[in-house]
């Protein structure tokens, strides 16, 4: 009963008594938990899972999730502890820079793991392996480095999420670090172009960097069709925000400064805007009542 239902025909409820509390149970107990918002319990719940006789690679995976629970509560000391009990290095040293990462300590990521042969990882392993430090090279600003890592987590990564993310941190390191904007918008491109819809954070980032960039190249009407491979005013919240504040960016550069206002004024119009956000087109409604 905890692996399958049985449909045939009508609908019938199957009595079936509790799930022993094995593994299985206790991580999907802590899983729950973590849908729910109940850091604090699911990271309990997924260390105690840990525990009794279980293989290597479920403690290993159990106390990963367990870190980074204990990150996202801002408890990077326990995150710390949790790591120092996984009993696969791969695991371990990826926690450990993730946990530096997440109290910006890029710098220690390089110099703790710079040499680290993460090829001779576990082939499961090796892409998070690479992205981490990837993104430390990257805050780092040593571009090449960061470039070479990134593009190893591509190969060992198939998750698309998790290769969107690693597409944005690569595009924002040729961007910055290497000055290289024809690879920047290849990488932002890579995000948007296969997608069968756009939704995700990384993908909204992706268009309002790629129009940023064919902005400051003077490109203005391909900037604003890229804006609006999205329904913007369908949005709601940060994104809304994001994506109108590009918009007015890219309008006002573009000359368009009534048009331009109206993007900023659906910011100001939206209850769910952020107050940094609220300011920030309220400033640049200013700035169009300037002089030109």
């Amino acid at each position: 009963m905890k692996f399958a239902r049985l449909y045939e025909g009508r609908s019938h409820q199957f009595g079936a008594a509790e799930p022993d509390a094995d593994y299985l149970e206790s991580t999907r107990v802590a899983a729950d938990l973590a849908r729910q918002g109940r850091r604090a319990e699911a990271m309990s719940a997924y260390t105690a899972a840990a525990e009794g006789k279980i293989t290597d690679y479920q403690k290993a995976v159990t106390l990963e999730q367990a870190a980074a629970l204990a990150r996202s509560l801002r408890r990077h000391d326990v995150a710390a502890q949790l790591a120092a009990r996984i009993p696969i290095e791969a695991v371990k040293k990826t926690v450990l820079m993730r946990n530096l990462l997440d109290q910006s300590q890029a710098s220690q990521v390089v110099v703790q793991f710079g040499a680290e042969d993460i090829g001779a990882w576990p082939f499961w392993k090796a892409g998070d392996g690479y992205f981490a430090r990837g993104l430390a090279y990257a805050i780092a600003k040593s571009g090449k480095e960061a470039e070479a890592d990134l593009a190893r987590a591509l190969e060992w990564t198939g998750d698309p999420r998790i290769r969107d993310a690693i597409l944005q941190t690569q595009a924002g390191n040729r961007e910055r670090n290497l000055q290289d904007e024809v690879g920047a918008l290849s990488a932002y491109h890579a995000i948007i172009d296969s997608a069968e819809r756009l939704g995700s954070s990384e993908q909204f980032t992706a268009l309002i960097c790629i129009a940023r960039i064919l902005t400051k190249r003077g490109q203005f009407d391909e900037a604003i069709a890229v804006l609006r491979k999205v329904e913007i005013s369908k949005l709601r919240g940060i994104w809304h925000g994001n994506l109108q504040l590009a918009l007015g960016a890219t309008l006002r550069a573009a000359g368009r400064r009534d048009e331009a206002r109206a993007a900023y004024q659906a910011v100001i119009a939206d209850e769910d805007t952020e107050a940094g956000q609220r300011k920030a087109a309220e400033q640049s409604i200013q700035a169009l009542q300037s002089p030109k």
